[in-house]
C-alpha cells in the first residue's frame, strides 16, 4: 500500500507539473522570426496595448492595471474601436471647428477686400476731383497773373510813370 500511495504522490507531482508545463506554454508567445525564442508580454483587451511582463506587474499597483489570463490585461475601460471611434469623432468636430473657422475668416477677408475696393474707387475720385479743381485754379491763377501782367505794363507806361521816369532820367543826367 505504501507503494500504491507513493505512486499516486509521484503521479500526482508529475501531473501537476505537466499541466504547469502547459500553462507556461500558454504564457509564453513565440517570435515569428526566431520561433524557439518565446517572450511573455501582456496586451490589453480594451485597447490592444502591449505591456512587458516587468512592466505589467509594476502598473498593477501605480495605474490599476489587472491581469485577465495569463496573455490578456486591462488597463483601460473603452476597447480599441470605441477609442478609435471616440478618436476620428474628435478628430471630425475639430476638423469642422477648422473648417467654419476658416470660413468665417474667408467671409472676413472678402468683405475687407470688397471695402478696401470701395475706398480705392473713392479715392480715384477724389483724386479725379482734386485735379480739376486744381487745374481749374491754375486757370483762374493764369488769368489773374495775365491781367496783373498787363496792369503793371499799363501803369508803367501810363502818365504818371512816364513823368517819373522823365524825372529819374534828368536827376540821373545831373549827376
Amino acid at each position: 500500500m505504501a507503494e500504491s500511495v507513493n505512486d499516486a504522490l509521484d503521479q500526482c507531482s508529475q501531473e501537476g507539473t505537466d499541466s504547469e508545463v502547459k500553462n507556461s506554454q500558454k504564457k509564453q508567445k513565440y517570435y515569428k522570426c526566431c520561433a524557439k525564442k518565446a517572450y511573455t508580454s501582456f496586451i490589453c483587451k480594451n485597447c490592444g496595448a502591449p505591456f512587458h511582463d516587468s512592466c505589467a506587474r509594476r502598473l498593477i499597483e501605480k495605474k490599476g492595471l489587472s491581469f485577465m489570463d495569463e496573455v490578456y490585461v486591462k488597463c483601460c475601460e473603452k476597447p480599441a474601436s470605441e477609442m478609435d471611434n471616440e478618436l476620428s469623432q474628435n478628430i471630425n468636430i475639430q476638423l469642422k471647428e477648422e473648417n467654419i473657422k476658416m470660413r468665417y475668416e474667408n467671409l472676413l477677408l472678402q468683405k475687407e477686400i470688397e471695402h478696401l475696393k470701395y475706398v480705392l474707387v473713392e479715392s480715384q475720385k477724389n483724386k479725379e476731383l482734386l485735379f480739376n479743381e486744381m487745374s481749374d485754379k491754375n486757370i483762374i491763377l493764369r488769368k489773374n497773373n495775365k491781367f496783373l501782367a498787363e496792369r503793371i505794363t499799363q501803369l508803367q507806361n501810363g502818365p504818371i510813370e512816364k513823368s517819373w521816369k522823365q524825372n529819374q532820367k534828368k536827376q540821373s543826367k545831373q549827376s
